[in-house]
């Protein structure tokens, strides 16, 4: 029998997570405290780690291929410069306590979140878990930080 474990599932899994802590984030910008800082940190931890991982252990064990080529990676990874830039706008605002302007970067972070995500789970996330080994992906899933 295959191993039935999925990168796309796991790491859908932290998108969904990086997501309740942009909820949060949210909530406290509304109520224009200062607070907003705390769930920024803790998010921007999470994101910088999801992205780095990916950068650097995910996208160059999956192979360009029909399905996915290297543009389509070459993609992703200006997608994270892009929600880097609007993370640093993000804190520059929360620390001036610019809440309007924050609440607009952090909207700014939804959108781009959303999209990127799709393309990864429905795009690198697959290809990953259709070319790699089930021991290779439970490795790397182990590298990522939090085992499976």
């Amino acid at each position: 029998m295959a191993d039935p474990f999925s990168l796309d599932d796991f790491l859908a899994e932290d998108h969904k997570k990086i997501d309740e802590y942009l909820i949060f984030l949210v909530r406290a910008l509304e109520k224009n405290s200062a607070d907003a800082a705390r769930p920024l940190q803790t998010m921007a931890e999470r994101l910088d780690h999801h992205m780095e991982w990916e950068e650097k252990v995910l996208f160059p064990a999956v192979p360009p291929s029909p399905r996915l080529a290297s543009r389509h990676v070459e993609s992703l990874t200006i997608d994270h410069e892009r929600i880097r830039r609007v993370m640093n706008e993000l804190a520059s605002a929360i620390s001036h306590r610019q809440f309007s302007e924050a609440c607009h970067a952090a909207d700014d972070l939804r959108v781009f979140l959303q999209g990127h995500n799709r393309d990864e789970e429905y795009g690198i996330y697959v290809e990953a878990d259709r070319v790699l080994g089930a021991s290779e992906r439970r490795r790397m899933a182990e590298s990522f930080g939090r085992a499976p």
